[in-house]
């Protein structure tokens, strides 16, 4: 189980310091999804990908997955964070 946890924090984090670049900061209290949601009404050119990257945490987050299908969900993840993060450069 702390496996788990640990894995979901680093793509949480690095999810976080993009959402820092589009000039996007959780606010106090703020959930994840939230802070996407307000990202994406901002930037909406990138609402697609933003949506996408919350719907993605809470599965990983709160569904109950297989190794398999948490690593698909991670990699899915990974990919959208790349397409977001090119985006920006």
């Amino acid at each position: 189980m702390l496996r788990h946890s640990l894995e979901g924090r680093q793509p949480l984090d690095q999810s976080l310091r993009l959402l820092a670049r589009l000039g996007v900061l959780p606010l106090p209290g703020e959930s994840f999804a939230q802070l996407c949601q307000r990202a994406a009404c901002l930037h909406p050119e990138h609402a697609d990908l933003l949506v996408a990257m919350a719907d993605l945490h809470q599965l990983i987050v709160f569904a109950r997955l297989n190794d398999s299908r948490r690593r698909d969900l991670l990699r899915q993840w990974r990919l959208i964070r790349r397409r977001l993060h090119s985006s920006l450069a």
